[in-house]
């Protein structure tokens, strides 16, 4: 689609179309594709598309591409324009654009701005990056108690084309404290007089500026609410509506995912080598550290291997890490999820959660110890050197699995659940982390059931 654009518009521009007349063609597609066809261009092209463009068609293009890039689309445009399409957009989507931009460029287009306009932006960036007051919009639609039905019917057709969202109107006091809501079928239903007061619903749900934003997704998700009213100290002060809330829940994945891998942050898909390097060496630094005390764990047992009889154990100990480690990244899993969706709050709830992994690891245990048992002793008969004891090592082999299952399920139960009570996101948890924590485990396991049960005998 994208290149069918750029063809199209360097076919006008070779018939000497006016940049308006491209613009017109261009507002016949979505926003979204135009926001992808404009970096295609030759900058000279783009640079007089941008001078076409009203700042309202501007700003809706932006709108709907990642941040990031909205800011790139904007960075050859001048910071008079730039702060004319600010003041178009969202109060929350500025901001966010604002953020990619250099602070000295940032700082220029904020200048320029209303007071108004500039106020509500310096509002939301005050906030942490976590909290609900960070994502919400103040582009709602709020009437004050005592007004008829008529009043909040004028206003909704006054401000709709700047407001989020027209589907739920606010009722507040004069000091701007929520006292209800209203939903739009309601008001087009409800006959003039009728003051607002005996419509709005005063069951509403609401967030705290300071709320965490994963609290704020869960609310809006199961009470299904299109746009969740954020106050502070009872006074409205902005609306997270649906679309916001999967923009977060899409950064927060995108974000847990990464952490999976062993990332301190998400990387970007086209971001330089040194910023991608940034990311990965801390992780991959304690990484290292705790896979020195693997060698160290091993070093200390050398004197297993000293005997020709007992090298064979070698042999087996992937086989051990491997599964213990994959038992563990599934629990991890598991509970993970659990602790999104709040299901892990008390504790009772997190007594049974793992208790219920710990026999599950049990199970599974004693079930692949018995297969790797004949496994391993079948293995061991047929190898051409009989000099060792060859069910007193598969049974070594077949115990150590059996136990390293059962306290892999359990670390991958306890390690997330200890990290999120220690407000640290259990996501954290993932991948190399766990896995390397069950490889110490697991090797502890092993080689001490070898030491009583082959080397001490």
């Amino acid at each position: 689609m994208n290149r069918d654009l750029e063809k199209i518009i360097r076919a006008m521009k070779d018939s000497q179309a006016a940049p308006r007349e491209i613009c017109e063609f261009l507002l016949q597609r979505h926003p979204y594709e135009i926001a992808e066809a404009l970096p295609e261009l030759p900058d000279e092209i783009r640079r007089e598309l941008y001078e076409a463009f009203t700042r309202r068609e501007l700003a809706e293009i932006v709108s709907f591409v990642e941040p990031e890039k909205a800011a790139e689309l904007l960075e050859d445009v001048a910071n008079r324009q730039i702060a004319g399409v600010i003041k178009e957009m969202a109060s929350d989507d500025a901001t966010d654009i604002l953020d990619y931009f250099d602070e000295e460029k940032r700082q220029a287009v904020i200048n320029l701005l209303d007071r108004e306009t500039r106020d509500d932006i310096e509002t939301l960036a005050a906030y942490e990056e976590h909290e609900a007051g960070s994502i919400m919009s103040t582009e709602y639609i709020a009437i004050e108690s005592g007004k008829d039905i008529k009043d909040i019917t004028r206003e909704i057709v006054k401000r709709a084309p700047d407001a989020d969202t027209i589907k739920t109107t606010f009722v507040v006091d004069n000091n701007g404290r929520l006292l209800g809501t209203l939903d739009l079928k309601k008001v087009i239903v409800t006959k003039a007089p009728c003051p607002v007061d005996e419509i709005m619903d005063t069951n509403f749900r609401a967030a705290e500026v300071n709320d965490d934003i994963d609290e704020v997704i869960k609310t809006i998700k199961d009470y299904d609410i299109d746009a969740l009213p954020v106050l502070e100290a009872g006074v409205l002060k902005g609306i997270i509506t649906e679309d916001d809330a999967m923009d977060a829940f899409v950064e927060e994945a995108e974000e847990d995912y990464a952490r999976l891998g062993g990332l301190t942050d998400s990387e970007e898909l086209y971001e330089s080598t040194i910023d991608s390097v940034r990311k990965r060496l801390p992780w991959l630094s304690i990484l290292l550290v705790m896979n020195v005390l693997v060698v160290i764990l091993i070093s200390a047992f050398d004197f297993l291997f000293a005997l020709e009889s007992l090298t064979v154990l070698a042999f087996f100990q992937p086989v051990i890490l491997n599964m213990a480690g994959n038992s563990g990244t599934q629990t991890l899993a598991i509970t993970i999820q659990k602790i999104t969706k709040n299901k892990l709050e008390n504790k009772n709830d997190i007594l049974k959660h793992l208790g219920r992994e710990t026999l599950r690891g049990g199970i599974l245990g004693i079930a692949f110890g018995i297969l790797s048992f004949a496994f391993s002793a079948a293995l061991l008969a047929l190898s051409e050197n009989n000099g060792y004891e060859i069910y007193k090592i598969a049974f070594v082999f077949a115990f150590s699995l059996a136990i390293s299952l059962t306290v892999a399920n359990l670390s991958g139960a306890v390690i997330p659940v200890l990290f999120s009570k220690a407000k640290i996101d259990p996501a954290t948890a993932s991948g190399p982390f766990i896995t390397t924590v069950i490889d110490i485990v697991a090797l502890l396991i092993y080689f001490a059931l070898a030491t009583a049960l082959l080397y001490a005998a």
